[in-house]
């Protein structure tokens, strides 16, 4: 817009209208900022909820692995547990044999 149309629609429409135009514009040119910020501000949380999720995911199955491998490792020190008991009250019995013999 050259300086000639804005002196020309002073003179015929005010400076009202120029105004009017002006917060226009101005209007106009905020809600264009805000929307590449919005979009800008929308991507990046799209990326980091989606790097959120993945690194969640992947710790929750390597968590799961490991208390699979707990849970095994549990159970044959149990067994082992049991067999050192039995081998122990066998121990006791025998011991408690030679004594009353």
């Amino acid at each position: 817009m050259s300086i000639d149309a804005v002196v020309n629609a002073l003179m015929e429409n005010g400076i009202f209208a120029a105004m009017v135009i002006y917060f226009v514009w101005q209007g106009w040119r905020r809600e264009a900022r805000l929307a590449k910020r919005i979009d800008h501000l929308e991507d990046e949380q799209n990326t980091l909820q989606t790097e959120l999720i993945r690194n969640t995911t992947e710790a929750l199955t390597e968590t799961t692995i490991a208390l699979k491998h707990n849970s095994n490792v549990m159970e044959k020190g149990t067994l082992v547990l049991e067999r050192v008991c039995s081998y122990l009250d066998r121990a006791e019995q025998r011991e408690s044999q030679t004594r009353t013999s």
